[in-house]
């Protein structure tokens, strides 16, 4: 399996598309534990590629990873 696919799945925009699904009642209420799986694995994603100071797409997560990152992944 390709990375980039790995990526497209665990993303923002399906967590996203889950949590609306769930406001609709369309998915059960228990499903919100997948969704907020998925927003971790992006942003896990997000900081381990992130590769600039600076935050692109206004993505908070992608940027360098240092002890002072707003990561929820901190290694110390």
């Amino acid at each position: 399996m390709k990375v980039s696919l790995a990526c497209q799945v665990f993303s923002h925009s399906v967590a996203a598309g889950i949590l609306a699904k769930i406001a609709n009642n369309e998915l059960p209420q228990e499903t919100t534990t997948t969704a907020m799986l998925i927003e971790k694995m992006d942003q896990l994603f997000d900081t381990l590629n992130g590769d600039t100071p600076d935050r692109k797409r206004g993505k908070k997560y992608f940027t360098n990873f240092t002890q002072r990152s707003p990561s929820t992944f901190k290694l110390f």
